[in-house]
């Protein structure tokens, strides 16, 4: 793992049922997502290793009505990128 993930003012955030279920995510609509994010996304399988898990700033859940339990990788990622560009467009 490069040593630049954690370095002052890089942020990273999380997307997955893991952080969800932990408690301490908060919903992806309630961020302020203008400013620079990187955006770490696990398979469904594995996730995100400790390591990379660790440099995390934020854990992100993405609120589901209903019965659904989770999206997969792919549907998650346009999700959060899809309310970042969003957000970036209200500039």
């Amino acid at each position: 793992m490069s040593g630049s993930i954690s370095r002052p003012g890089f942020r990273l955030r999380r997307s997955g049922a893991r952080d969800a279920l932990s408690g301490d995510a908060c919903s992806l609509y309630d961020l302020d997502l203008r400013a620079p994010v990187a955006w770490v996304f696990g398979g469904e399988g594995q996730g995100v290793s400790p390591a990379v898990l660790a440099c995390a700033t934020r854990h992100v859940l993405i609120p589901m009505p209903g019965a659904i339990e989770s999206l997969n990788v792919g549907a998650a990622v346009a999700v959060c990128l899809f309310e970042q560009a969003r957000q970036l467009g209200s500039r």
